[in-house]
């Protein structure tokens, strides 16, 4: 039996079916109910990092957010959506410095696909992702 708080992934393995599936279709009803979900990576030792997955279904790219102390992954998690619905009335544009309440984007090219799997999952190879560098995370 799992903890009802563990991962979805987890609750598809001991439940017996495939994981990938599984996370699809949660991530799946996420984006279509808020317009994008967002993914943390921890890494050990950290920063962490998080990604939105769902934007490319509007013509967006996703956006990235590299070095995320753990201390911060909830505001993080804040700011990257707030970013994001940013991104969905005007696009980001590389070079770009975007302002949103105390937070500043400074927007850059993403040219890696590793620890990105859950898009990759989604749509392959079809999707562009645009690093936002959140200064005001880093304390």
């Amino acid at each position: 039996m799992t903890r009802p708080d563990s991962c979805v992934c987890c609750q598809a393995v001991s439940a017996g079916q495939d994981p990938r599936l599984a996370w699809r279709t949660q991530i799946r009803q996420h984006i279509a109910r808020y317009g994008w979900s967002v993914q943390q990576i921890t890494k050990d030792p950290p920063p962490h990092m998080m990604y939105t997955v769902g934007l490319t279904e509007t013509g967006l790219p996703e956006l990235l957010v590299p070095h995320v102390p753990p201390a911060q992954a909830e505001l993080a998690h804040r700011v990257i959506n707030a970013f994001g619905r940013s991104a969905t009335r005007k696009p980001f544009v590389i070079g770009e410095r975007r302002r949103l309440a105390n937070f500043t984007a400074v927007v850059s090219a993403f040219d890696g696909r590793e620890h990105l799997g859950g898009v990759e999952l989604l749509y392959g190879d079809r999707f562009h992702v645009l690093t936002v560098e959140i200064p005001e995370l880093l304390g």
